[in-house]
């Protein structure tokens, strides 16, 4: 499931750097943390992906011009049908159906909004000195837990300080029955007690909306960049307390929640190596050639720092990356991979090993087996696919065939704007693949087989074939759920998404296929250990489990026979289809077309020259008639469980 952080126009960088940092602290092991701007919501099928919309703090004005109408129709209606939102500061006035901003001064803003989460009016400033775009009026606020809260929540201080720039409070909350106070203003003399959090109740779904930041951690502030150095060290005195407070609020909306003291991990250098170790040294030489004295060069994402090593010591492999600075340090290594004591999460030499038996179990030749014999391997990276994709210096130096795989992916990329999710568990890999133009084979099928090749890199073995893997269209890679895999109705959910950015130069496409499969976390769906584990158990049998490496190895060189056959066999993607259609899921479906005025159709196959979903039209009966429905993958959502295929709208 995803989390979506909105972080168009009239978001604040700071909130919404704060706010990112927030979600994936507390939340990132079990849900996806996804940026989105107005386009994403307005177009995208993301409603039943999402279990929270995230509007941050900023400018609320910017917010009403770009999200009114359509998209606020949409979140309203996600938020009456079960889904959650949060709002923090502008978010939470603009979640209110009234907003009372600075009345009767310069900044003053006054209107009704559309969301009405909140039915009443947010109001604000609570504290005087506010100014846009500045820390002036910054403070830390003293909250009070309402009782009833803090009644069920007593690892939280009763009273805290919180960060606070320019928020409101909600009047008159008890006017309205959908609403619940979570926290107070600190009273000040005899003025009337001023709601700082509350919660709504809304249809099946809930809204909290604060008008302090909860959300700000003082870790998170750089002592010496920041205008009130005293204002971090009065929040740290209250961060444990914060980051309670914080999970108790994701538990209100019964969000599921990271273990107690996780720390978002910083990222780590990344080992690129081969097999042969030989064949890295006219790589090594091409980024030497690259980089200046220091070996260093400058991409338009990334700043690389290489390291030209043959033997990896301990104090090269402890290397600290700068995130704030974009740098990624490449360690080059000329003669053996690191130890396996330096990548504890995966072991390279014993992916190579795993590696070169599949090569020989599918009789394929060391020459034409490029894809995997190059590896760049990180513990902690931001992306395995940008950090290709963003640099197009680097990425035109690398080999052939090379494999960038991480553990742990700090911001993942997805179709649609998804982001895959990156638990410990999940094998996470983006592919460079040069395809010539001339190429008999369709470089749209990359993707097909690429999915395939997941899917067969665990059937295809002996002793798995009826591991239940298949292939949603067009290349998403779903499971049956460990319940319902022996019933006669399995629900399947998905354990693989693929993502491929291409470029054109030189008579060539230039394909990063990047994908995340879930190899042994149960978290957010299944996973395929714990499909072997279920089948271990109703068959009273050993099947092992497939290790991190095993099984990119396994993917990797199946890919590789796969697309060696696509480029050699001069029909493109044709002599697949038999297997496609064996592991697929859509076979002889009924499914209704939406944008056919809801026309029911029979899937009957995909086109051989581009992949495009084709359908017949039924009739009452489910007879076959005359008219065909050709759909492209790119252009539809295909919602599998409720077999419905719809237009994006562009």
């Amino acid at each position: 499931m995803n989390i979506l952080l909105y972080s168009g126009e009239g978001t604040s960088p700071a909130s919404l750097q704060q706010t990112e940092f927030c979600l994936k602290k507390l939340l990132g092991d079990h849900y996806a943390v996804t940026k989105v701007d107005k386009k994403v919501l307005r177009d995208e099928p993301w409603e039943d992906k999402t279990a929270l919309v995230v509007i941050p703090g900023g400018r609320d004005l910017p917010y009403c011009r770009d999200l009114d109408g359509v998209v606020n129709d949409r979140i309203k209606k996600f938020v009456n049908e079960g889904g959650n939102y949060l709002g923090f500061c502008a978010g939470g006035y603009y979640g209110s159906a009234e907003v009372e901003f600075e009345k009767g001064t310069s900044l003053e803003v006054l209107g009704e909004r559309e969301l009405k989460f909140y039915p009443g009016c947010c109001r604000g400033c609570v504290y005087p000195g506010f100014v846009y775009d500045s820390e002036a009026g910054a403070k830390a606020a003293s909250i009070e837990l309402d009782p009833v809260f803090a009644f069920g929540n007593k690892e939280i201080p009763r009273k805290l300080k919180v960060y606070y720039n320019g928020g409101g409070y909600f009047a008159k909350p008890y006017q309205h029955q959908n609403t619940k106070v979570l926290a107070w203003y600190e009273k000040i003399g005899n003025s009337e007690p001023k709601p700082a959090i509350v919660k709504c109740q809304v249809g099946k779904g809930a809204a909290i909306l604060t008008g302090v930041h909860p959300e700000y951690s003082s870790e998170r502030f750089n002592p010496k960049q920041y205008e009130k150095p005293q204002l971090i060290d009065e929040l740290s005195e209250h961060e444990t307390g914060r980051e309670a407070l914080m999970r108790a609020l994701f538990s209100q909306v019964g969000l599921t929640l990271n273990q107690c003291g996780f720390v978002l991990p910083d990222p780590t250098p990344i080992y690129f190596c081969s097999t042969p170790s030989s064949a890295m040294e006219p790589v090594s030489k091409r980024f030497q050639d690259l980089s200046d004295k220091e070996n260093k060069f400058k991409d338009i994402a990334d700043t690389f720092n290489f390291v030209f090593k043959d033997d990896i010591t301990s104090e090269v492999a402890g290397m600290k990356v700068s995130v704030e600075e974009n740098e990624k340090t490449i360690i080059t290594c000329h003669r053996n991979p690191p130890k396996s004591s330096f990548t504890p999460e995966f072991n390279i030499n014993e992916y190579f090993e795993k590696l070169q038996k599949e090569w020989v179990r599918l009789k394929a030749s060391p020459i034409t087996s490029q894809f995997g014999s190059y590896l760049m391997y990180s513990e902690v990276i931001t992306s395995t696919q940008t950090v290709i994709t963003k640099n197009p210096v680097f990425a035109s130096n690398l080999p052939n065939g090379v494999v960038c795989l991480g553990t742990k992916q700090l911001s993942g990329k997805g179709r649609g704007q998804n982001s895959w999710v990156s638990p410990p568990g999940c094998l996470q890999f983006s592919l460079l693949l040069r395809h010539p133009l001339k190429s008999t084979g369709s470089a749209i099928f990359v993707q097909y087989l690429l999915s395939l090749a997941i899917v067969e890199a665990v059937r295809a073995k002996s002793g798995y074939e009826d591991i239940p893997i298949r292939i949603k269209w067009p290349n998403d890679v779903y499971a049956a759920t460990p319940e319902t895999m022996y019933t006669s109705e399995p629900k399947y959910v998905k354990i693989a998404g693929i993502l491929v950015n291409s470029s054109f130069s030189n008579n060539e496409f230039e394909l990063v296929a990047g994908a995340g499969v879930n190899a042994d976390n149960s978290y957010p769906t299944t996973s395929i250990n714990r499909l072997i584990e279920c089948y271990n158990e109703h068959h009273l049998s050993k099947l092992p489990l497939f290790s991190q490496e095993e099984l990119a190895a396994s993917i990797f060189a199946t890919f590789n026979h796969f697309y060696n056959r696509f480029c050699e066999n001069g029909n493109g993607f044709v002599p697949f289809l038999e297997l496609y259609y064996k592991r697929w899921l859509h076979s002889h479906k009924i499914i209704t077309l939406q944008e056919h005025d809801n026309a029911r159709v029979r899937v009957i196959g995909i086109t051989h020259d581009y992949g495009f979903l084709e359908t017949v039209a039924v009739d009452e009966n489910n007879m076959d008639q005359q008219q065909i429905y050709t759909l492209q993958p790119d252009g539809n959502s295909f919602d599998m469980m409720k077999g419905l295929i719809s237009r994006k709208s562009g």
